[in-house]
């Protein structure tokens, strides 16, 4: 787990925030990653065109527009991997106000 703090720290920097402990900082590490997981698998409830569509949206939008189903898998899973990326980054700063 050290090396995966390590890891964050060098992305999105060091918590700023007082509530942020020794002791609390891989629970939230773990609430980061896992809500930049839901988001990018499930989508965000809002707007499509201000969030981005989760995996399967992606996967359902990219067949419907004649894609083959393993391509489209393929562009999904893609998408969703850049897109856990970019959620776990934004939730990490805003959880630990790094």
């Amino acid at each position: 787990m050290d090396s995966f703090l390590e890891f964050e720290e060098s992305i999105a920097g060091k918590p700023g925030g007082s509530w942020v402990t020794p002791a609390s900082n891989a629970k939230f590490s773990l609430l980061a990653i896992s809500l930049a997981l839901a988001c990018g698998i499930f989508g965000v409830p809002l707007e499509s065109w201000i969030l981005p569509d989760g995996l399967f949206e992606l996967v359902a939008k990219a067949e419907s527009e004649g894609a083959s189903s393993q391509y489209a898998l393929i562009f999904g899973t893609i998408s969703a991997i850049v897109i856990v990326f970019a959620w776990w980054v934004t939730m990490t700063a805003l959880i630990k106000w790094t």
